[in-house]
């Protein structure tokens, strides 16, 4: 049997993969909403994944000489929240698109370095088992999200929906942090709760 903190780190992944499942948009939303020619709108995608790559190796160093999971994790989706104020407010003042793309790249296109870090660490032989769970909770909130999103800014004709429903998934990301926190027989093996 998985033990309770695989099941948190699972939906956990769900909440914010689908936060983060956004990020698909970002392109068309930068053209349409903020209007960007064509090219910028690709060069915001381009921010992201430098972002990503780039965090996803500094968030796992820290997570791992620390020996802590949890905090990066919740300071991810509090960016996840940042991330989602700053793209929405973006519509009315454009220049807010490019630190809005660096708090995505930095977020919820990041957190899974510090999740199968954490998965790697403290699971110990069941590692396999355990990180199957946290990918699918995080591609089942990855792939909920697009059609949804869409069908918000289909319905609305605007993107606001969307990035408040991406709001919405990260501040829930972490209240999940938050409360798994408090719960000590659940977190991982070695405390996280100073």
């Amino acid at each position: 049997m998985l033990p309770r903190s695989v099941r948190w780190l699972a939906v956990y992944g769900l909440t914010f993969g689908f936060a983060g499942a956004s990020t698909f948009y970002v392109p068309l939303y930068v053209e349409e909403a903020v209007g960007f020619d064509p090219r910028i709108a690709g060069v915001t995608a381009a921010v992201i994944g430098a972002v990503a790559f780039t965090c996803r190796i500094l968030w796992a160093r820290l997570a791992e000489r620390s020996d802590r999971y949890l905090r990066p994790l919740w300071l991810m989706a509090v960016g996840g929240v940042v991330a989602a104020t700053l793209m929405q407010a973006g519509a009315s003042w454009s220049w807010l698109i490019w630190p809005g793309a660096i708090a995505i790249g930095a977020s919820s296109s990041a957190w899974n370095s510090v999740g199968m870090l954490a998965v790697i660490n403290k699971t110990g032989a069941i590692t396999g088992r355990a990180s199957g769970v946290v990918v699918f909770g995080f591609l089942i909130g990855l792939g909920i999200g697009p059609p949804l999103y869409g069908a918000t800014i289909d319905a609305t004709g605007a993107y606001t929906a969307m990035w408040i429903i991406a709001l919405g998934a990260s501040a829930v990301s972490a209240a999940i942090i938050s409360i798994w926190q408090r719960r000590p027989g659940e977190v991982w093996p070695t405390s996280e709760n100073a």
